[in-house]
């Protein structure tokens, strides 16, 4: 592999594993998009909640059991997220597969190790999307926790390909890659912006 091509993957996957742990990296906000269940395509931002390079490539984030996108994802588990570093001008999009995990040894991990801030959106008793007279204000004593335990769903994707698009003022650079499933690059290559 090409050593130019290799920093770039390598600059990519150092940037997701920190967005992890590091509120003002811009990959800790990112989009996601699936189809929903009318067969539209729909986006929205979330926050970064795993990386995980070394058993397989993985991105983990958090939703709501009662939110559209829980549905959405156990009709067509995919979807494309992408991430955008304003500061250096750099696209990663990423294609993967779903696996949804709800009231498991898993939801429960996350759960117990996800601070209280993170977790006050669960203790709502409004479903998200439901239409409400008022603006919405939380209240997060009128669930316990056990009942709000029971909407936090764990969002892991099982990446299957990069697409990358570094903007420069010399020329636009733009690679992709593939992973098996160890996590690790299978197939790169420089591909025209």
């Amino acid at each position: 592999m090409d050593a130019n091509l290799k920093k770039l993957l390598d600059t990519c996957r150092t940037s997701i594993v920190d967005g992890k742990q590091n509120p003002e990296n811009d990959w800790k906000l990112f989009t996601v998009s699936n189809i929903t269940k009318d067969g539209l395509p729909n986006s929205r931002y979330v926050v970064l909640r795993d990386a995980n390079f070394t058993e397989k490539a993985e991105i983990t984030f958090y939703t709501d059991s009662r939110s559209g996108k829980f549905e959405e994802f156990q009709k067509s588990p995919h979807a494309s997220l992408c991430f955008f570093d304003r500061h250096v001008g750099l696209q990663l999009v990423m294609n993967a597969s779903v696996s949804l995990y709800n009231q498991d040894k898993t939801a429960e991990d996350y759960w117990q190790k996800t601070p209280w801030r993170s977790l006050q959106c669960y203790y709502m008793k409004e479903k998200p999307g439901e239409t409400l007279k008022t603006p919405f204000v939380l209240n997060p004593n009128e669930l316990s926790e056990d009942q709000a335990y029971q909407f936090f769903t764990v969002v892991k994707c099982t990446i299957h390909s990069w697409d990358i698009l570094l903007l420069t003022k010399t020329g636009n650079e733009r690679a992709s890659c593939e992973f098996n499933s160890h996590g690790e690059f299978k197939k790169a290559a420089w591909i025209a912006p």
